[in-house]
């Protein structure tokens, strides 16, 4: 092997050390700036989640009250209803549609929820044609809504979220979970309503809902920032509301079996604009994960594409030293060896044979003269 091939090989294999480790290091950041995107795509998706969960709740709600009343006006407030929860279910789409590189148990989730949106149809065509008993029209509204819910529950893990970000994640779904149990309420009263007197079942009911928005509400008081708690506090201010909390107050005082007279108009305007004043403050919410976790992303991806330049100038570095510290060295080593590769025979200048061949002589002592 020649001295120059020797000498790059010297070179090449701490280089290709560097390298290597560097390579390492971009990949691990790329990595998780992909992780960062995706965690991203799941939480607009849960966003557009949440939005429709309010959309489908008012619908829900507009379905008791048409198969209650029977009128056409509504039967005509729930065709309404239907149309803003379609433009929901659109953006929901469009978002779920970017999602890609999601655990198993999420793809499932989403599947299903993709099934259930597309009956929709057909269970609006029985509502609206009398075919769908109060319980069964709400029962289907409410499954689609929980597994809804279900995967604004797993977004912080699908998405590998950190601690912060998942508590955020886990107290905005609690948000939605504490609206979805006012629609419970909502709807237990009406079909209370229906029937004419509480029954023991309706109370438990109305009892359990709202418990479980009680709890909800503290879940999220627990996890949310105070920015966040000082927005549904400003949502649930007013005279209108305070008007819903007195009629919620008023069905709770109701015993099992005493008769249930509360007008069907006014309690749903009441939980209504009570369910509305919360997806006010959950769209803000929302907006702010979305913004938290989109700068992330943004940090994630600058770090890789500094990394990956760091690298490659580096890289460039190390050959351009490599090449100008070699050269001399190489050429030293080549006129180093030069006269030694040359024929034993040659004369060289400035020497002379004696510097060449050692002789070797014996001398005889010197004689001594004869003493007289």
């Amino acid at each position: 092997m020649r001295i120059t091939q020797k000498l790059g090989v010297l070179v090449a294999v701490p280089l290709i050390a560097v390298v290597a480790f560097a390579a390492l290091a971009v990949f691990t950041t790329g990595g998780e700036a992909l992780q960062a995107e995706r965690l991203r795509s799941l939480v607009i998706t849960s966003a557009s989640a949440g939005e429709l969960i309010q959309k489908l709740r008012a619908e829900r709600s507009a379905a008791a009250t048409a198969l209650i009343d029977g009128t056409d006006d509504g039967f005509t407030a729930y065709r309404n209803a239907a149309g803003l929860t379609d433009r929901s279910v659109t953006d929901y789409m469009s978002a779920r549609s970017k999602l890609t590189d999601l655990p198993s148990s999420t793809t499932e989730l989403l599947e299903r929820i993709d099934v259930q949106l597309e009956s929709l149809e057909t269970l609006r065509g029985s509502v609206l044609a009398g075919d769908q008993t109060t319980s069964a029209a709400t029962f289907a509204y409410r499954i689609t809504i929980a597994d809804l819910l279900e995967y604004r529950d797993t977004v912080a893990q699908a998405g590998g979220a950190s601690g912060e970000v998942a508590d955020r994640l886990r107290g905005a779904a609690a948000l939605t979970r504490a609206s979805e149990y006012l629609g419970i309420e909502q709807v237990a009263v009406l079909r209370a309503i229906a029937a004419g007197t509480l029954t023991f079942s309706a109370h438990q009911d109305i009892t359990a809902a709202r418990t479980a928005a009680v709890e909800a509400m503290i879940t999220f008081n627990t996890l949310a920032p105070a920015h966040w708690q000082s927005w549904v506090e400003q949502s649930l201010r007013g005279e209108h509301l305070i008007d819903a909390q007195r009629m919620e107050d008023a069905v709770a005082r109701i015993g099992p079996g005493d008769p249930i007279k509360v007008d069907i108009a006014a309690w749903n305007d009441a939980l209504n604009t009570k369910g509305n004043s919360l997806l006010n403050a959950q769209n803000k919410i929302d907006a702010d994960i979305v913004a938290r976790v989109t700068s992330l992303r943004d940090s994630q991806r600058d770090l890789t594409i500094l990394q990956t330049v760091a690298v490659a100038v580096a890289v460039a570095v190390a050959v351009s030293l490599a090449v100008w510290m070699g050269r001399p060295v190489v050429r030293g080593w080549v006129d180093c060896a030069t006269p030694l590769a040359e024929s034993p025979n040659t004369t060289y200048p400035n020497r002379s044979p004696s510097s060449t061949t050692t002789r070797f002589s014996v001398s005889s002592p010197p004689s001594s003269s004869p003493t007289a």
